[in-house]
């Protein structure tokens, strides 16, 4: 049940989202060497090539709050993954904690 009687121009709770919702995801097409260039720029300082343009440009930059690399996969690569793994591929968990136990492994023998 919603309390009627909280608004969400009065809530802070609901003011932050609101502003998250008015932020627009820009993309920017650069020459090779450029994109290149931020992506080491970035990997080198600890940072998302985000923040490096939002240096660039002037703009404010905030610390990750959860750093994290990610990855998009499809159901087939999750099933594959999962199977390599002898895990469920529901339990999400247990495969990804050995794939990455895998990633730490390969890293560390380079």
């Amino acid at each position: 049940m919603v309390d009627q009687g909280t608004s969400t121009h009065t809530n802070p709770k609901w003011e932050k989202q609101k502003a998250a919702l008015k932020k627009v995801q820009i993309s920017f097409e650069l020459a090779q060497n450029v994109d290149q260039q931020i992506r080491i720029e970035a990997a080198k300082s600890g940072e998302s090539p985000s923040n490096i343009i939002r240096r660039v440009l002037g703009l404010s930059v905030s610390p990750p709050v959860r750093p994290r690399l990610g990855v998009s996969l499809s159901q087939e690569e999750i099933e594959k993954l999962a199977a390599h793994y002898n895990a469920d591929p529901k339990d999400r968990k247990a495969w990804m904690r050995n794939a990455a136990q895998t990633i730490h492994e390969y890293y560390q023998n380079e």
